[in-house]
């Protein structure tokens, strides 16, 4: 693994998803098409579980109706690290498949 005072290129990092059998498929923005491995991450990895929704429906008659409903959700296992304050880059890998991106906000 690398240190976090540790100065390293892109070679390096190439190398060493390539030692650890990960998949780096970039930043996420630049992305034209969704790759390949990112489609098959979100079809193969993640627990699934079944949570409730409430809400506020106002039908035009007046008052205010408080609704819930019944949704199926995924959730990953993911390694997450952000840095930056204004622009912010998060780097994320998944534990269950090896395969990281980037993305910008």
């Amino acid at each position: 693994m690398l240190n976090s005072h540790t100065t390293t290129s892109v070679h390096d990092i190439r190398k060493q998803y390539k030692e650890n059998d990960m998949k780096y498929l970039g930043i996420m923005n630049g992305w034209k098409e969704t790759p390949a491995e990112y489609t098959r991450h979100l079809a193969e990895c993640g627990t699934e579980y079944e949570t409730t929704i409430c809400f506020m429906e106002y039908p035009e008659e007046g008052g205010a109706i408080k609704r819930q409903r019944q949704e199926m959700r995924k959730r990953y296992d993911l390694t997450t690290k952000r840095s930056g304050t204004y622009s912010v880059k998060t780097e994320e890998t998944c534990n269950e498949c090896g395969c990281s991106w980037e993305s910008w906000t």
